[in-house]
């Protein structure tokens, strides 16, 4: 497995870009003799010119990744080996994989904006994201519902403010001042504690209660009372950004992302009235941690039902 430490130095992401490249190359023509033309052509795509292409490869030979012959002129072409296969796939599976670009595009956001903020444009329009040094993970360009999602979770957990829209996008977001002592911190957003969902500490769920109210874990007979708080109304709308942000983690089929969506769009309506109910926050946040638990995705599922579980008992 490939992991961000595996790719702190330049030369290591060049060289996984490298062999992510003679992959690539081998799989477009079925062939593991894959030509260095075609890698010295794409060459300033790798940031790399053939001298240091010539190094990588050399290196990936003493690894076994790949075999080739090197004449006077040079070398024409390289063997892809399976381990060097392998290499160029954990490579891509780690750039692609959801778990790992979901938090990345929440600090690119926001470290996009405080270059913004730097250069005195406190309210980008967030189409400029996709023109900017952070639109990509690895290399790996952010989709607009990846976008759409760090905004979602970056705007509920207050580290960008503006006005968002009900596909949850913040057209002109700007960065707070919470965002910006993350970014001067050299922190990132995604190891906040405070609010946050960060650990997993029960593996097996099970959702107590009746009519959805009830819901907390190893909480029963929650008592119900009208009068909601700023600072309770302040957690509804945290869990309801993390709820949100989390449901395509989740492991659910398609009708219960959308269920789950619903009901979690009930919430946000209710929470942002005139005269919030409490009891009616508890019933469909219930809701949404009774649908989070049928997800196969336990880990994610476990750390959304334990954050629902504190804001119903703060709800009292």
């Amino acid at each position: 497995m490939i992991s961000s430490a595996d790719l702190a130095s330049p030369s290591e992401l060049r060289q996984y870009k490298l062999i992510g490249r003679i992959l690539e190359v081998s799989e477009e023509t079925g062939h593991r003799q894959v030509p260095t033309e075609s890698l010295y052509r794409g060459g300033h795509l790798l940031n790399a010119d053939e001298r240091a292409m010539d190094a990588d490869l050399a290196a990936f030979k003493a690894r076994g990744w790949v075999d080739y012959f090197a004449s006077v002129a040079g070398i024409d072409e390289v063997v892809l080996k399976q381990p060097g296969a392998d290499a160029g796939e954990a490579f891509e599976k780690f750039r692609t994989n959801p778990r790992n670009r979901v938090p990345a595009a929440r600090d690119a956001l926001v470290q996009w904006l405080y270059d913004e903020y730097l250069d005195g444009n406190s309210y980008p329009v967030i189409n400029r994201f996709s023109e900017s040094a952070f639109e990509n993970f690895y290399g790996v360009p952010f989709t607009w519902p990846e976008v759409i999602r760090a905004c979602t979770w970056l705007h509920s957990e207050g580290f960008i403010a503006g006005t968002r829209t009900n596909a949850g996008v913040v057209p002109r977001p700007s960065i707070t001042p919470k965002g910006i002592r993350f970014v001067e911190g050299r922190a990132s957003v995604n190891d906040q504690h405070n609010g946050g969902v960060t650990t997993v500490t029960n593996n097996h769920l099970k959702v107590e209660g009746s009519s959805g109210v009830n819901v907390a874990l190893n909480s029963q007979n929650v008592n119900q009372s009208n009068s909601v708080t700023i600072e309770q109304i302040e957690q509804t709308t945290k869990f309801i950004g993390s709820a949100r942000s989390l449901v395509p983690a989740l492991g659910l089929d398609g009708d219960q992302q959308e269920r789950a969506l619903q009901v979690i769009g009930e919430l946000e309506v209710e929470s942002t009235s005139t005269a919030p109910n409490q009891g009616r926050l508890k019933q469909l946040m219930g809701k949404v941690l009774e649908i989070v638990v049928t997800g196969t995705a336990t880990g994610v599922a476990d750390a959304l039902v334990a954050m629902g579980n504190g804001v119903i008992g703060s709800l009292g």
